[in-house]
């Protein structure tokens, strides 16, 4: 009696047979599944810039606070003048937020506005313009992932007498 390779494959027996395509099939089946999810279509991140450029007429100040309120930057801005430019690495924009969930601008008069992702100080936000959220609208594009939050002479008029 000769020896085959793959015994089990070649084996007189009906039942053997099977098993050796059932065998194959699952093995092929795993490989191709194991093929299919090892890929992703995952993005790769891109460092996107942001920065907040005063156009108001006035100096100001921009405050800000990490989710347990502890101060993270403070910017003091006059007129004509952006903020350092933060860069987020992203599969998206995310809005200004240079590490913060929270900002307070506030003008040389006292008044400002304070915005937030927490969703609790947005009634004093710029017209529901939010420069945490990454709506592209809010801001100047200057290059393809630069974009500035400009606080202009009607932010400044339109300012909100700050709670304390």
């Amino acid at each position: 009696m000769s020896k085959k390779p793959f015994k089990v494959c070649y084996n007189e027996k009906k039942t053997n047979v099977i098993k050796c395509t059932v065998n194959s099939v699952f093995l092929l089946i795993v490989l191709v599944c194991t093929i299919i999810w090892s890929c992703t279509d995952e993005e790769d991140d891109i460092n996107f810039k942001s920065a907040y450029r005063n156009e108001s007429g006035t100096s100001l100040s921009v405050l800000g606070f990490n989710f347990d309120d502890e101060l993270l930057y403070a910017y003091e801005l006059g007129n004509g003048e952006s903020s350092p430019v933060y860069e987020t690495p992203a599969p998206s924009f995310l809005g200004a937020n240079c590490g913060a969930d929270s900002i307070v601008v506030t003008f040389q008069n006292g008044k400002g506005y304070i915005c937030d992702l927490r969703l609790t100080g947005n009634d004093f936000c710029f017209n529901g313009k939010n420069p945490l959220a990454g709506v592209d609208e809010y801001f100047r594009e200057l290059e393809a992932i630069f974009f500035e939050f400009v606080i202009t002479q009607e932010n400044f008029e339109n300012a909100f007498d700050l709670p304390e």
